[in-house]
């Protein structure tokens, strides 16, 4: 049979809304998951890069599915991820730049050098004079 002739057939009329139903229902479902995965990225002190190699790589022919037979879900997904992800950097950049802010405004004192700068200066000149 050719394709033309598979279109027309008539147990392919009877079976392409039911098909269509359920196409729909795995989309759906996959849909939902997914977004219930990318939530988990959110958790506090959780290394999103071990999550993304270990739990969502194994999605991936699940969301080649979607962009294959349901684009607008598939276009969603990206959107939903990217926001999640950009909430993530968003928050460990923060934590991260009030962390170095924290070092660079906290001067060491004079206590806490093992060498003191006037100390180190004396014995240099010192050590120049006895040649």
């Amino acid at each position: 049979m050719r394709n033309s002739e598979l279109q027309d057939s008539k147990a392919l009329q009877e079976v392409k809304p039911e098909m269509e139903k359920l196409q729909f229902k795995v989309c759906s479902r996959l849909r939902n998951f997914l977004i219930a995965q990318f939530n988990n990225l959110c958790k506090p002190r959780s290394n999103f890069q071990i999550y993304q190699e270990n739990v969502l790589l194994k999605y991936k022919p699940f969301v080649a599915f979607l962009r294959y037979n349901h684009l607008q879900t598939y276009i969603e997904l990206t959107k939903v991820y990217a926001e999640q992800m950009e909430l993530v950097y968003d928050e460990r950049l923060k934590v991260y730049f009030k962390d170095t802010a924290k070092l660079i405004a906290r001067a060491p004192r004079s206590s806490e050098f093992l060498f003191q700068q006037d100390n180190l200066n004396n014995s240099q000149a010192q050590q120049d004079t006895s040649f």
